[in-house]
């Protein structure tokens, strides 16, 4: 029950002709985490950027979602607001005799703060993996440019690495949150996990596959795209 090899397709046009045509298309074919076992010896063999692109992507959409909209909010009050948690009053305020501090669950618009401490975390941890390679690769630069981008937005948050059982309550209190909030707490995992991105200090990485087909389609869509903003302009 142990995996002894793993296997590598590379494309045939090289890592830096794949790159380039996937950071013209925005990332949006990127690759496909597979439900598989990790690949042994894969991080020496796929450019950092392979993942990290991706993972920037979801982690950028999730901060979209998190600083707009109501957010759940759980504070320790004396005075009531929303909705009364009596059970934890009982079991907690009145044995210590804090008789006027009420715990309340209220709607409250704005960031989820603690979630935001998690992702720049996440960009952190991306930003590090992209970092031996920011001078010699210019996919690896711009992207380590996007994540420094990512961090200034984050800047009023502390950096908080989240463990599994805080991202299973995320995940199970928002599961009527949208694919941008599941796939950015996914992306998390993988970098709790320290599987996330191929290039970082282990030898193992995800499974994933890159559907060449949808690539390509992208690559024609954005190319009918800038020929036709020219065409518009002129």
């Amino acid at each position: 029950h142990k995996i002894l090899g793993g296997l590598v397709v590379e494309p045939r046009f090289g890592w830096n002709g794949i790159g380039g045509v996937l950071e013209r298309v925005g990332w949006e074919a990127a690759p496909q985490i597979l439900p598989m076992p990790l690949v042994p010896g894969s991080s020496r063999d796929v450019p950092a950027w392979v993942l990290a692109g991706p993972t920037l992507r979801r982690l950028e959409e999730l901060i979209r979602q998190t600083t707009r909209g109501f957010r759940e909010t759980t504070e320790v009050r004396q005075q009531p607001r929303g909705r009364i948690l009596w059970t934890r009053y009982a079991t907690r305020q009145v044995p210590r005799g804090e008789l006027h501090r009420l715990p309340c669950v209220f709607p409250e618009l704005g960031p989820d703060r603690l979630l935001l401490s998690y992702v720049k975390w996440g960009v952190s941890q991306v930003l590090h993996s992209l970092s031996p390679y920011l001078t010699a690769d210019s996919i690896s630069r711009r992207l380590g440019e996007v994540a420094l981008a990512l961090l200034q937005m984050l800047k009023d948050y502390p950096a908080r690495m989240p463990d599994h059982g805080t991202l299973d309550h995320i995940q199970s209190a928002s599961a009527t949150g949208g694919a941008a909030l599941l796939d950015g707490v996914q992306a998390l995992r993988w970098l709790v996990d320290e599987t996330g991105l191929a290039g970082l200090a282990q030898n193992d990485g995800l499974s994933w596959r890159l559907a060449m087909q949808e690539l390509f389609e992208k690559w024609v869509a954005a190319l009918v795209s800038a020929w036709a903003d020219r065409k518009s302009v002129v």
